[in-house]
């Protein structure tokens, strides 16, 4: 998938508004996937800058490793649902031949 997808060859107003049409879809699924992938970074980042400035200040230790456990359980819960995002936009690539 590229965002330089060419317009269509003119062979008539149907064939032009199918051609404006697969390009727009096509653009659509080049977005899906950028936009998991900037989701993915941005969210892991934001739940890593979390744990280091709050678990960090937790003095009882076993409480800071509980901490520090369920930020590890969420970026895997974020992984598995940008995974599925990333599924999305590719099935939505191949679908229409992108």
């Amino acid at each position: 998938m590229t965002g330089n997808i060419s317009p269509p060859i003119d062979k008539g107003p149907d064939a032009q508004k199918v051609g404006w049409s697969k390009r727009l879809t096509c653009l659509f699924c080049e977005r899906m996937l950028n936009n998991a992938k900037t989701y993915a970074m941005n969210a892991k980042t934001e739940i890593s800058t979390f744990a280091n400035s709050t678990c960090s200040r937790i003095s009882e230790p076993e409480s800071a490793e509980q901490c520090f456990q369920l930020t590890d359980r969420k970026i895997n819960e974020l992984a598995a649902f940008v995974d599925e995002q990333v599924v999305e936009a590719l099935w939505c690539a191949q679908l229409h031949h992108c």
